[in-house]
């Protein structure tokens, strides 16, 4: 049979354990549970922060480097206009200044071909001149040259 002080006994350490374990047991571990999931549910809080935080300074990011890129592509597009615009400069000047040379080796070209007609005009006459003088001696005698030199100071002396 059961004892009933021995039954009462038990009750009585059964709720003397309860509020013992009740004491240090279960309302510290409440205790730092709740502390725990609090803990638990600030790092979830602040990683979402983050993590949002995060993709708007990732689109933030992106947006720059768009821009960048759109800037690049624009000096790029700019850089090879002003090179294809200094290389028809340079053509231009180039396809001048060989024009101006063409044009001087012609002005020199003609100058020297005058010169030349000059130089042969100037030999012509001399060659005419000796070659005159040397059949003149040959033909004429001294009646001959009288006469002429006669009939040249006559002319010389009677213009018309």
């Amino acid at each position: 049979m059961i004892n009933k002080y021995t039954y009462i006994f038990q009750i009585v350490n059964f709720i003397v354990l309860y509020l013992l374990l009740r004491r240090f047991l279960f309302t510290p571990i409440t205790r730092f549970m709740e502390d725990r999931a609090r803990k638990i549910q600030e790092e979830k809080e602040r990683a979402e922060a983050e993590r949002k935080n995060a993709g708007k300074i990732r689109k933030e990011y992106e947006e720059k480097i768009k821009s960048i890129d759109r800037q690049a592509e624009i000096r790029f597009k700019e850089a090879v206009r002003e090179g294809e615009k200094q290389g028809r400069e340079i053509i231009s000047a180039a396809k001048a200044r060989a024009r101006s040379i063409i044009n001087d080796g012609y002005r020199e070209l003609e100058r020297e071909r005058e010169k030349a007609l000059r130089e042969m005009k100037h030999q012509m006459v001399s060659l005419s001149v000796a070659a005159a003088s040397r059949i003149i001696e040959r033909e004429l005698d001294e009646k001959k040259h009288r006469a002429l030199v006669d009939d040249f100071i006559s002319k010389a002396g009677n213009p018309k």
